[in-house]
């Protein structure tokens, strides 16, 4: 299930709890499209840190408890096809994410982001003191992020 692997390597501590879509189809369980991953990549003290496993940790940090990722995370032959998975598929990606991707998309959006700034501000006393808060931080707090 590529969507949880998306949302341990994100940190979204929405993962099967809210802003998630999952369906049964052709004898098999589907999760996505991914979305609303603005509790996500480290901006949270439930996901500061990148190696936490959020599937095992969303009961601790939600009135909701999940269902679906926990169970999957304590399911030995999950884990072992999620880190097959995740090593053959999605690490190339990330590297490439870390490498380049992250910024050059940052590049692409810089004029969006700073409209949605002019229309949506983030009030706070220092924008540096919060890297999350500063769209020029953001993109190096992503690469980051993925890094660790």
């Amino acid at each position: 299930m590529n969507k949880y692997l998306v949302d341990e390597i994100a940190g979204n501590t929405d993962a099967d709890l809210s802003s998630s879509y999952f369906y049964y189809s052709d004898g098999k369980f589907h999760g996505g499209p991914v979305w609303d991953y603005d509790v996500a990549f480290g901006n949270t003290i439930q996901n500061h840190y990148p190696k936490a496993f959020i599937a095992k940790n969303l009961v601790k940090y939600s009135n909701y408890q999940s269902v679906y990722y926990n169970a999957l995370f304590h399911n030995d032959s999950f884990q072992k096809r999620m880190s097959e998975i995740y090593e053959n598929d999605f690490l190339p990606v990330l590297n490439q994410m870390i490498a380049q991707d992250v910024r050059n998309t940052a590049e692409q959006i810089a004029v969006a982001a700073a409209m949605d700034q002019v229309r949506w501000p983030i009030e706070q006393d220092d924008p540096t003191d919060d890297p999350w808060g500063n769209y020029v931080n953001s993109a190096e707090t992503i690469i980051q992020y993925l890094s660790e």
